[in-house]
């Protein structure tokens, strides 16, 4: 079961993190983050099935630029999935690259077995 979300550096968000519990609800006003929480699990999603950067099949968010914070502009976009019982979080950078006018990926997932035992837990939880 997922324990922990961080995000810093993404659209609306400077610094957020999230305990997680069976049921979240996220309330607030517009431009809180609501929609970006949501895309950055798709980015986790999305980056641990390939390298699709910040468009992908999952989610399309833009230029680099446009989706980092604008009040961090020299932070990285980083995303942390905390899974209950793991000592160390899955998770993904995206960091800018002056010289190439572009951004690189960093990450750290989950191995396959991982995946797969995250996933029958989540099943399991539900039949009960």
């Amino acid at each position: 079961m997922i324990e922990k979300i961080h995000i810093r550096a993404l659209k609306s968000i400077k610094d957020l993190s999230v305990k997680c519990s069976g049921l979240n609800l996220f309330v607030g006003t517009n431009s809180s983050g609501k929609s970006t929480f949501l895309q950055a699990l798709l980015l986790m999603a999305q980056n641990g099935r390939s390298e699709d950067g910040l468009n992908g099949r999952l989610v399309s968010l833009g230029e680099f630029r446009e989706v980092r914070n604008h009040y961090m502009p020299k932070e990285a976009i980083r995303i942390e999935i905390w899974e209950k019982g793991r000592g160390k979080p899955a998770w993904i950078e995206f960091e800018e690259d002056k010289e190439e006018d572009a951004y690189k990926v960093n990450s750290y997932q989950l191995h396959k077995e991982e995946l797969q035992a995250a996933w029958e837990n989540l099943h399991g939880a539900e039949e009960s």
